[in-house]
């Protein structure tokens, strides 16, 4: 389905278009990450993950983050979604309808403000990668016994293994460019969290190996004739033999 993208298939959710609210220590108001622009699988600070087109995205963004100021009584205009009022002593439309404690007016302190907003949002933080690589997570057939391996890495998935054996091949193969994808983090970003998901580590590096190769003899003849510049520079680099690497 992701990768043929038909186009009346509305609930397929694109990995571009998804977006999340980003506040960093000491940000006056969050701001709006999106997919396409930075990676969110290696951002701190996000909150909530919306996802679909990149308007629908956006608008989905606004929509929680307005919802989640009317529930507890935060302030549109310090959110950045409306204007700041033009006089601070009289605060925003939502202070004036007691629905705002007033950061806008200086009822509130934007420290104190800020710190209910962060509480309010704690509940929609994004889970953390469990591991600097890619995991392998296991299903198993309890009435056959056969297993597969499903490999992921930050949120991206890259295929399914029959046999942990399989793990290293699949990873040499697999794309260097690695997007967030909104639907592999939604299911299973929670059992992970949990602990309900068992997975192991899965790095493949490929092993270095110092081998000796004997020069060729054409090139020792060849130095009896060149200039001692080269001659002497030609020892200094490979003494009495080359070093190659192997993988």
């Amino acid at each position: 389905m992701k990768d043929l993208k038909p186009a009346h298939n509305r609930l397929l959710r694109g990995a571009a278009g998804a977006c999340a609210w980003q506040w960093l220590p000491g940000a006056g108001a969050p701001a709006l990450v999106k997919a396409n622009r930075r990676d969110l699988s290696r951002e701190e600070h996000l909150f909530g993950v919306f996802a679909s087109g990149v308007f629908a995205s956006r608008a989905k963004a606004h929509a929680f983050l307005r919802r989640l100021a009317d529930e507890h009584n935060l302030c549109h205009a310090t959110l950045g979604l409306e204007k700041a009022p033009p006089s601070r002593g009289r605060g925003c439309f939502g202070y004036q309808v007691k629905r705002c404690l007033g950061p806008c007016a200086s009822a509130e302190t934007l420290a104190d403000h800020a710190a209910r907003v962060f509480a309010a949002l704690e509940s929609a933080r994004l889970v953390r990668w469990p591991h600097a690589g890619p995991i392998a997570i296991p299903e198993r057939d309890e009435a056959t016994g056969r297993e597969a391996w499903h490999v992921i890495d930050r949120w991206c998935y890259l295929g399914t293994c029959a046999t942990r054996g399989d793990i290293a091949p699949l990873l040499a193969d697999a794309p260097d460019i690695r997007p967030f994808d909104c639907d592999v983090y939604s299911l299973i970003a929670k059992h992970l969290a949990s602990g309900q998901l068992e997975w192991i580590a899965c790095d493949a590096r490929p092993s270095l190996q110092l081998v000796v190769q004997d020069a060729p003899p054409a090139a020792h003849a060849r130095s009896a004739v060149e200039p001692q510049t080269k001659r002497a520079a030609k020892r200094r680099a490979m003494a009495t033999g080359q070093f190659a690497l192997t993988f």
